[in-house]
């Protein structure tokens, strides 16, 4: 059992100031390629989009379906996602939840934000500073694939990590 780790944790879009700096391609690169060194077995993966590094983890890596609870499998993940962060103490991390668009959208939108928390819980016991941490629930916007298929929803289920190293 993770502990009560919510001191210090904001809600997204109360303490991020909302500016992605960069800490020079070479250095963004470097932490890329870590993560997905770390993380790629698991079918997770770290891409840059724009000024940020994107870290996806699956939902099925993470959660049993209708379940806000951490795998234990998932630990491992979520810890290299944790060190990376350590690694690069300057770097803020937003933690977005995303569900498809099936069910009661309150229900999803709920659920969203309770795999956020928790994952944003697991970085924290894994030595993250809360106070670099927000974490939201974002329901079924945002979808990266259609979902009029399973493959799609599959994908638009996830959490995603969305790392800003500053200057």
């Amino acid at each position: 059992m993770l502990p009560e780790a919510d001191a210090g944790v904001q809600v997204a879009g109360r303490s991020m100031d909302g500016v992605f700096r960069t800490a020079g391609d070479e250095s963004s690169n470097d932490q890329v390629r870590t993560l997905n060194e770390s993380i790629g077995a698991s079918g997770a993966r770290a891409v840059m989009r724009g000024q940020a590094i994107v870290v996806t983890l699956p939902e099925a890596m993470l959660f049993e379906p209708g379940s806000a609870m951490v795998k234990n499998s998932a630990l491992d993940w979520i810890s290299a996602v944790s060190r990376s962060l350590q690694d690069y103490p300057a770097s803020r991390a937003s933690i977005r939840g995303f569900t498809d668009n099936t069910g009661v959208p309150a229900e999803a939108q709920r659920l969203s934000e309770e795999r956020a928390r928790a994952v944003t819980r697991v970085l924290i016991a894994t030595g993250t500073n809360s106070s670099r941490l927000t974490y939201a629930g974002v329901g079924a916007g945002n979808p990266v694939a259609s979902n009029t298929t399973e493959a799609g929803r599959n994908q638009n289920r996830r959490i995603e990590v969305i790392i800003s190293p500053e200057v």
